[in-house]
């Protein structure tokens, strides 16, 4: 059996995608076994796996942040009387693609009007006035700075933080989109 490890900068993006391709590697007969973690575990984990995938991103600075547990609110349909446009973008676009997904189908089940997007933070400018909420990924809240002056005042920006990125909540990320 091989052993993949996947490493990023927080460990949330690379634990989402050891999911997915153990349950592509199941699908398609290969044995493989793919865990997910944080770059800084790194040398702990030295020995552990046959193959080491490493994204782009993992060397980002960390953000340090207060997580603070929030009660999802029930988002309130009749404030956005047409489609709330929504932009997530993270570092290279691959999971904030994977979360529109999720909050699209989210949305449709409980009546919401909206469309999710994904892209990088590098199709960010190209995109403004496309959208009405911007969620600014984890990993690239650290360019908040410029994503500020590029969007302007044509949207809502949203930062998310890593209680935010959590695959299980998608509920409340649609409801935090659709209220800002």
């Amino acid at each position: 059996m091989k052993k993949v490890l996947m490493l990023c900068a927080s460990g949330v993006t690379s634990n989402a995608f050891a999911v997915k391709m153990n349950e592509s590697a199941q699908r398609r007969g290969i044995e493989m076994n793919a865990s997910g973690g944080s770059i800084r575990t790194l040398e702990s984990l030295i020995g552990t796996f046959d193959v080491l995938l490493v994204a782009m991103n993992a060397g980002l600075p960390e953000v340090k942040e207060e997580v603070v547990q929030a009660e999802p609110q029930k988002a309130e349909p009749k404030k956005h009387t047409s489609m709330c446009k929504v932009l997530m973008i993270c570092a290279s676009g691959i999971t904030s693609n994977a979360f529109a997904v999720k909050m699209n189908e989210s949305a449709q089940r409980r009546g919401i009007k909206m469309n999710c997007t994904g892209g990088s933070l590098s199709t960010l400018a190209k995109r403004v006035g496309s959208f009405d909420v911007l969620l600014v990924g984890p990993e690239a809240k650290v360019f908040i700075p410029q994503i500020k002056e590029t969007v302007k005042d044509s949207a809502q920006i949203v930062e998310l933080g890593l209680a935010d990125f959590n695959i299980m909540e998608i509920d409340a990320l649609v409801d935090k989109a659709y209220n800002a």
